[in-house]
């Protein structure tokens, strides 16, 4: 996959959870963002389950 389209991937599932949404919010998330932090990534974990 494409980078392009694993972030386009990514900000659907992030749309479609508000909770998930909320949560990384409270992190400073923003859509933009290329890199995320630890507590982010744990945030995917616990919201969408491991790959």
């Amino acid at each position: 996959m494409q980078s392009a389209s694993a972030r386009r991937t990514l900000r659907s599932w992030i749309a479609q959870n508000t909770a998930l949404q909320a949560a990384l919010a409270q992190t400073g998330y923003s859509e933009k963002a290329i890199l995320l932090t630890p507590a982010q990534v744990g945030l995917f974990f616990k919201f969408l389950g491991e790959p």
